[in-house]
């Protein structure tokens, strides 16, 4: 029973996951700067994670928050909408 638990407990995080825990890091460690926005603007520019992917062709690899183009490009349109809006 000790060999089997030993190799269980040893199987390492699959990028995924990897990926998932440095995201869970960085939204608590942003989160001020987010509600600060918010309550600035009065409102957020969200995209649900099934909306945006990471990038593996991103200048800096790809890592959580590391995005395809066309999310950036998606992003933009939102605040240029937003801003239009406030005019």
């Amino acid at each position: 029973m000790t060999e089997a638990w030993r190799r269980f407990s040893d199987v390492k995080a699959t990028e995924a996951e990897e990926f998932a825990d440095r995201a869970v890091e960085a939204n608590e460690k942003f989160v001020r700067y987010r509600e600060t926005a918010h309550s600035l603007l009065g409102t957020g520019i969200v995209r649900s994670s099934s909306e945006v992917r990471i990038s593996r062709e991103h200048k800096w690899g790809p890592q959580p928050f590391h995005y395809r183009d066309e999310d950036y490009k998606s992003l933009v349109e939102s605040i240029r909408e937003f801003v239009a809006d406030r005019k």
